[in-house]
């Protein structure tokens, strides 16, 4: 009872202070004004995490595992229109534009990056788990799906950094055109 209280103490910091950094961005942030954002003391928050790296590392990492279920979960209720998979999608993603960006940024930041990578390394089993009930969903292999699954991510971070609706939906396009070839291969 105690471990699911604190569970839910930590994933509810993590929540708040996800939303909170994606709304006013890293360099705008320093912990005083997350703590006043999010309405904590600084002693909470170090006795939860050992500093500014480790709450925005713990942050990030729970925010992408958030936005990527909610991706995917698009991509399940966009079954019924296969032919616009990816476009549906797309726009699922769209919604999630400020808090893929800060992502991204943590991703890629000469101080947080490296160890953000290393700690999100895990996201290639979850990845692994919707490839495969893609896969299942539309009856396309494993290894058809993969590739197409990753360049749909890449086409995403394209799209959320550079936020050009006509390349990426040149893309997509592409993109859709190539997996209903591999579903027509499939099918024979």
């Amino acid at each position: 009872m105690r471990k699911q209280i604190v569970r839910n103490i930590e994933e509810e910091f993590l929540d708040t202070s996800f939303k909170y950094l994606a709304e006013h961005g890293l360099e705008n942030t320093s912990i005083r004004d997350l703590c006043k954002g999010i309405g904590i003391s600084s002693g909470s928050l170090y006795y939860w995490f050992d500093g500014k790296e480790d709450v925005y590392i713990n942050a990030a990492k729970y925010g992408l595992t958030k936005v990527v279920e909610c991706i995917f979960s698009g991509a399940y209720l966009a079954m019924d229109d296969v032919d616009n998979l990816f476009s549906k999608v797309l726009k699922e993603a769209e919604k999630y534009k400020k808090e893929l960006r800060l992502i991204y940024q943590i991703a890629t930041s000469p101080v947080y990056g490296e160890r953000m990578r290393k700690e999100a390394d895990n996201l290639a089993g979850t990845y692994e788990t919707y490839i495969r009930t893609l896969a299942e969903k539309l009856n396309v292999s494993m290894e058809d799906m993969a590739p197409v699954v990753f360049m749909f991510i890449s086409i995403m971070l394209d799209f959320v950094i550079w936020d050009d609706h006509f390349v990426s939906k040149m893309q997509i396009d592409f993109l859709q055109k190539q997996f209903n070839e591999l579903r027509k291969k499939g099918r024979q």
